[in-house]
């Protein structure tokens, strides 16, 4: 299935592309260019893109292959070292496209994807916030849901500035944001990355020092330990 994906390159270079052609998309009248109000950007610091990028690839390959996504894309422009930090494509470089229109079975799709997105970026730290754009909404550590436009068949760029407030707005009271930023808040919260990062640091910390690992279980009081031999 995977082999009728088409990948291409943007006009401006900017942007490696991949959509399914057995999606039928929706078409701005007289412009010819896709339109898909609701986006999600995967947001990851610049400096482990390339750790993660084959898993997040063939993750969302799979999920346009089963029409979870009509499409998705990711930077590829390189951009000067010193303009990296605040540079939004470098620090949120995935966007994933959603249909128009979902049902509540095509959100519960989209929700497990995005649990799937956090665990395999649960270890490594979320991109710049300085560098996101007013409209951007965060609804787990390491996504970010956008509403594109206002009314059907406009497209509102993330950095125009006079529209931000009244998409930040609309996205808000959108039932897609407020559907998916509830479910992954009530199954994946922030405080368990952290203890994920604890515990991958302590057992590195005692490969080593060729120590014994000594294993600490969040949900004990915080004297307990255990030695594993």
């Amino acid at each position: 299935m995977r082999d009728r994906l088409i990948r291409r390159i943007s006009s401006n270079k900017a942007w490696s592309i991949t959509s399914n052609p057995d999606i039928r998309r929706d078409r701005i009248p007289n412009r010819g260019y896709f339109y898909n109000c609701y986006k999600l950007h995967i947001n990851i610091d610049p400096a482990y893109f390339e750790a993660t990028k084959q898993q997040l690839i063939d993750l969302l390959d799979s999920a346009l292959c089963s029409e979870i996504i009509e499409a998705h894309k990711y930077f590829i422009k390189e951009i000067p070292a010193n303009k990296i930090k605040l540079k939004r494509q470098k620090n949120a470089p995935y966007t994933l496209f959603l249909p128009n229109e979902m049902t509540e079975e095509n959100l519960s799709e989209v929700l497990t994807l995005c649990k799937k997105i956090e665990n395999i970026l649960a270890l490594f730290p979320a991109g710049n916030p300085e560098a996101q754009a007013q409209s951007d909404l965060e609804i787990s550590p390491h996504i970010i849901f956008r509403q594109a436009s206002l009314k059907k068949y406009e497209y509102i760029s993330a950095f125009n500035k006079s529209e931000a407030s009244k998409l930040a707005k609309a996205g808000r009271n959108s039932r897609y944001y407020k559907f998916l930023r509830a479910g992954l808040n009530s199954t994946q919260p922030k405080k368990s990355y952290i203890s994920k990062l604890f515990c991958c640091f302590l057992c590195n910390k005692n490969e080593e020092k060729k120590e014994p690992l000594i294993h600490i279980d969040l949900r004990e009081s915080k004297s307990e330990a255990r030695t594993l031999s």
